[in-house]
């Protein structure tokens, strides 16, 4: 199993919904991925970035396939 998380800055008052509705896509379009979330980081801790991407992947192979 591997994880895979990737963070992500969205410029002020750019509408993030549809690269997050994209994102989330990736799960029924990649073979492998087991679970997938993305959404809003809603601290403080994350400096410029605005939102995550959380992936499981079921093997290197998928994050390959990812990846590319």
């Amino acid at each position: 199993m591997i994880e895979h998380v990737v963070l992500l800055a969205v410029r002020p008052g750019e509408d993030a919904e549809p690269m997050l509705t994209a994102l989330r896509e990736l799960a029924e379009t990649i073979p492998g991925i087991v679970s997938l979330s993305a959404g809003s980081n809603i601290t403080d801790r994350g400096k410029q970035f605005t939102h995550g991407l959380s992936l499981r992947l079921e093997s290197q192979e998928a994050l390959d396939r990812y990846l590319a």
